[in-house]
């Protein structure tokens, strides 16, 4: 090992300062005990795995497949001893270990070992949705995070009005993470849930988002509601778009106590077909129990009624 110090010996300032390793020219020692076994777990992966190589000097291991140009693993580090080949074919296939020094100074081959690639049965991590589907101007969006297996091939797209009786309404490949459903029920209840599927069809399906509640008809629902209460279908009150007939424009409500206070207000998104309320007033506080009047609008039409909080 050699070092340069800062100085001047050349007459000139010199504040750099480096370390040379300086590396024996012989080839390391040839690693030994080499061994390929299968993923345990269900992957169709094997695992190659060998003994320390103690020369000084080295840097890490090259390993092999037969049939490849060039090595197909770089393990860097000379107390690293396995390397895992993911995603294989099932099939035989057959390996060896060289220890280096640098990448041009390398050790003779190890004795070649060989092993089955076993069938992939091992599901992937299901993806992690968002519970609450967003309705957007081109239909219902559902967004998840990916699964972090790496051999996911695509992901599928279930509704339903429960999981049992779901079907799937469309797929997207690997490095999606929305989808768009253009055509929504128009009324009821559903859900959705997302199922990664790799490239052995084994599939990880996510769990259900919460259930959308869509209204149709001329009345908000459901009326009274608990603002308290822990089941979505009872603690929010929706205001389909449907209860103003042949209105044009933005469709909006306002909500007002007995006293002609505005309490809330808000715009549906366009192409939304409901807005929802949650008995807050519009600095987030629940309001009090009581009759509360509101007023939905669709361009220049209208409509006034009664609606019930109940805490």
């Amino acid at each position: 090992m050699a070092s340069i110090k800062p100085g001047n010996a050349d007459g000139r300032i010199n504040n750099d300062s480096l370390t040379l390793r300086s590396v024996s020219a012989t080839k390391p020692s040839t690693p030994t005990n080499v061994k390929v076994q299968p993923d345990l777990s269900g992957e169709n992966d094997l695992i190659i795995s060998w003994s320390k190589v103690d020369d000084e000097g080295v840097s890490g291991y090259l390993v092999f497949r037969e049939g490849e140009t060039d090595y197909i693993g770089n393990v860097i580090g000379a107390d690293k001893t396995s390397f895992t080949d993911k995603d294989l074919p099932p099939g035989v296939y057959t390996y060896t270990v060289r220890s280096y020094k640098t990448l041009s100074l390398r050790s003779d081959s190890s004795q070649s070992v060989t092993a089955n690639a076993p069938k992939d049965t091992k599901a992937p991590i299901p993806p992690i949705i968002d519970p609450e589907p967003k309705a957007t101007s081109k239909g219902i969006e559902i967004k998840w995070e990916l699964s972090p297996s790496g051999d996911v091939d695509k992901y599928l797209i279930y509704r339903g009005v429960s999981e049992s009786s779901a079907t799937k309404i469309g797929e997207v490949d690997a490095t999606e993470n929305s989808y768009i459903d253009k055509t929504p029920p128009e009324s009821g209840s559903y859900l959705y849930f997302i199922i990664a599927v790799d490239e052995a069809g084994n599939e990880g399906k996510s769990l259900p988002t919460q259930s959308r509640y869509v209204i149709s008809g001329d009345k908000p629902q459901p009326n009274p509601f608990t603002p308290l209460s822990n089941d979505p279908r009872f603690n929010q009150i929706i205001f389909p778009i449907t209860m103003i007939k042949d209105g044009e424009g933005a469709f909006s409500i306002k909500i007002f106590d007995l006293n002609g206070s505005l309490v809330f207000e808000t715009e549906a998104p366009e192409g939304a077909k409901e807005i929802k309320w949650d008995g807050k007033d519009s600095e987030g506080r629940i309001v009090d129990s009581g009759v509360y009047i509101y007023q939905a609008t669709i361009g220049n039409k209208n409509k006034i009624g009664s609606i019930v909080v109940a805490k």
